[in-house]
């Protein structure tokens, strides 16, 4: 159905007017549908790979029509992947046709519902301008269905694979909640034939939360020393030392540390200009361990990173830089010829070399030697080797945040660092089908949908493959699990009233924000640095905080 046939079938036929979109779990939906027909049909619920394959077998001469053989590729090993192209392509239609219509657009979530109600139906009656006439405090039970009865990991991870890749910009913005957790879970448990093999202390045993280890000192006392506003002090000692793991969403994160580093400053500091930060991908602050240790312990500097599933990392890594910006093609050869498997990210986090601690790396790890010798490790010294690396990268940094658990680790960290809500909106520096930031060669690159093909996965789940980032496996897992740790520290209810928060503001900044954007990049791939520049932090990171910090004011003054 092409989004003029969808515009028909809704019965909308002028521009503007308001739009609601709800959108629910992908796997809930078609295990619902699958529930629903069974019922109408008279027939037990009891064989739903049964029905998946009957569904498959229904649209197999349709796949044969519709797609190449490149996208079949895709569809092999993806459960009722006609229900849940379905799925992705009705809202395609209806993101396209809201915003071909010029329509006010109102985007929920069925889960919100259950997590934060009161938030979720605030939202919907603001944007109906119906504020003060509805109770949202009423108490409602909603039935709960468990998709994973339904679903092997193998399964959910290609369901996800398929689903970004099908997926438009907003609807791949909209539905990232479900795709990170899809495409994690497959490692969640181990995965691969070497996960599972190595314990760590971190593994076998209960983790601690992060903790802000400050308490005997200002809580903002690492924003002391005030940078040059909107740029980042590339040689400061303390402040915010974020290290940016390259396609580990470092750029959007980087923009929420300069989006702090404003606030607080402003409030904060005499000049009222921002906070130091120092968030460079390759520039070099080296520091004696013990000096560190002091100016952690005292609260004159935060050192945190953000870190992601190394497959889908590696896999991001090759189409971002060799795909989209070198112009390779995208065959299973060059792709499996890019997937660089060495534990890149433990290698990246693990700054301690001699006794001294590399705050930004002064070249990539593939380039400085080694120095941490966690790339050169065999495997039989994986189990007495690896534990180390990652028992040191967890007492070093002060909090480490999860790409598949973005405004989870977002929300944490606000609470931890005792920040406003206001202070970690964001929005995302790239996605696929959007440009780069134009830095590469001066010119604007598309960014291409990532896709793992049939022979990629089989290299994927490899020996080889798993074998060079058992380290970053273990170290994500570690990470995760300090994660859980950390919300049930700071308490369950207060943590998920945050996220609830959190969640209603980041629907209010894509409704308010996402016309008012100006990326480096045009939409039509035209490079505008001067213009982004009075909206981006820097390059893009960032960009937005104008419209970010009038949300921050509104809500600040009573609107809620």
């Amino acid at each position: 159905m092409t989004v003029s046939d969808f515009t028909r079938e809704c019965h909308i036929f002028q521009e503007g007017g308001r739009a609601i979109v709800v959108m629910r779990d992908p796997l809930e939906s078609v295990v619902s549908r699958y529930l629903y027909e069974m019922k109408m049909l008279g027939r037990p619920a009891d064989d739903f790979g049964g029905w998946c394959r009957e569904t498959a077998e229904r649209h197999k001469e349709a796949d044969k029509y519709f797609f190449d053989e490149q996208m079949r590729g895709m569809l092999e090993g993806t459960p009722c992947h006609a229900e849940f192209f379905k799925w992705v392509q009705w809202y395609n239609n209806a993101f396209e046709m809201a915003k071909e219509l010029k329509m006010d657009l109102h985007v929920m979530h069925h889960d919100d519902y259950k997590s934060a109600f009161k938030e979720t139906v605030a939202g919907l009656v603001d944007f109906l301008g119906r504020r003060g006439e509805v109770n949202t405090n009423a108490n409602i039970n909603f039935a709960t269905l468990d998709p994973n009865l339904f679903y092997t990991d193998t399964e959910k991870s290609r369901i996800g694979q398929f689903i970004e890749y099908m997926a438009l910009e907003r609807t791949r913005i909209e539905t990232m909640r479900y795709i990170e957790s899809l495409t994690h879970t497959q490692h969640n448990t181990g995965g691969g034939e070497t996960g599972g093999v190595v314990k760590s202390d971190s593994q076998s045993t209960k983790l601690q939360g992060w903790k802000y280890r400050h308490e005997n000192f200002p809580r903002n006392g690492w924003c002391q020393e005030p940078a040059e506003e909107y740029t980042i002090n590339e040689k400061k000692e303390k402040g915010l030392l974020f290290v940016r793991v390259p396609k580990a969403a470092s750029s959007t994160i980087l923009g929420v540390a300069l989006h702090i580093a404003h606030h607080v400053g402003e409030k904060n500091l005499p000049s009222k200009r921002a906070c130091s930060v120092s968030g460079n991908h390759w520039s070099s602050i080296v520091l004696e361990r013990p000096y560190l240790n002091s100016i952690q312990t005292n609260g004159q500097s935060f050192l945190w990173a953000w870190i992601r599933d190394p497959e889908t990392r590696v896999v991001s890594n090759a189409f971002f830089s060799h795909v989209s910006r070198r112009g390779m093609k995208p065959t299973d050869s060059n792709i499996i010829g890019m997937l660089r498997a060495n534990n890149y990210q433990l290698d990246f986090l693990n700054l301690d070399v001699n006794g001294r601690v590399i705050v930004e790396t002064a070249q990539p790890p593939w380039k400085r030697g080694n120095k941490n010798k966690a790339l050169r490790l065999s495997e039989d010294q994986f189990e007495t080797e690896l534990p180390k690396y990652i028992d040191q990268v967890l007492e070093t940094y002060d909090f480490i945040g999860l790409v598949e658990r973005m405004d989870e680790s977002l929300v944490a960290l606000r609470l931890l660092m005792g920040l406003e809500a206001t202070d970690i909106l964001y929005v995302n520096a790239k996605s696929a089908g959007g440009y780069d930031d134009g830095s590469f060669k001066k010119k604007c690159y598309k960014i291409k949908k990532s896709f793992i093909s049939p022979a990629v996965r089989e290299f994927l789940d490899s020996h080889q493959l798993q074998t060079g980032i058992v380290g970053d496996r273990m170290l994500h897992e570690a990470v995760s699990r300090k994660l859980d740790a950390t919300i049930e520290e700071l308490g369950v209810d207060r943590f998920q009233a945050a996220l609830g928060e959190h969640k209603f503001l980041m629907n209010k900044a894509k409704e308010e924000c996402a016309h008012k954007i100006i990326f480096p990049c045009s939409e039509k791939g035209v490079r505008q640095k001067e213009e982004s520049a009075l909206n981006c932090y820097r390059a893009d990171a960032g960009c937005g905080y104008p419209c970010l910090n009038d949300i921050a004011k509104e809500y600040s003054s009573g609107w809620n």
